[in-house]
């Protein structure tokens, strides 16, 4: 009933799997991210999230991009299935690797709980240095913009996230 996922390069703690089953305890549920913290102190501070409050997105808000990352997540089955799943577009492999937030963005809209709870805890050693990072963070930002337009061009999506988009582009400006 719960699918979760890691990196290859994370340790998850030894109660991970306890503390992803306390946060689907609530039905409501259908996503959720978890803390991640970083390995090894010689790799550069990239995809990480060590803050330990949690933050909830109620059922149709929008979820801000990096709220919940690959390497530590976790889905109610049927919330996944009731949008199809991952985008084959999105992801390691490919040009945009944005699958996490595409599917959790989707999930919210489409009428599920979620948020960031931090009990479930990995560390990431992914190894990558500031040449590495300033690459990845370019993949990032170019996958952030390609959800970004998809969301706002399907229909169950488009209005929500161009009043976030909107309101984000006004910010920066």
């Amino acid at each position: 009933d719960i699918v979760a996922f890691t990196d290859d390069d994370c340790y998850p703690a030894a109660d991970f799997i306890e503390r992803i089953c306390d946060v689907f305890a609530d039905r409501r549920v259908g996503f959720m991210g978890g803390r991640i913290l970083l390995h090894d102190p010689r790799d550069y501070p990239l995809t990480g999230n060590e803050s330990t409050e949690t933050v909830r997105f109620a059922a149709g808000s929008v979820v801000p991009c990096a709220a919940v990352q690959g390497a530590n997540m976790a889905f109610r089955r049927s919330a996944l299935l009731a949008v199809r799943g991952f985008d084959p577009a999105f992801g390691a492999g490919t040009s945009f690797p944005a699958e996490d937030w595409d599917a959790v963005a989707r999930i919210c809209i489409a009428g599920w709980d979620g948020g960031y709870f931090p009990a479930a805890t990995v560390s990431h050693h992914h190894g990558r240095n500031a040449v590495d990072a300033r690459r990845q963070l370019r993949a990032y930002h170019y996958a952030s913009g390609a959800v970004y337009a998809k969301l706002l061009l399907l229909l169950d999506t488009r209005r929500p996230f161009a009043r976030h988009w909107a309101r984000r582009i006004l910010g920066d400006a």
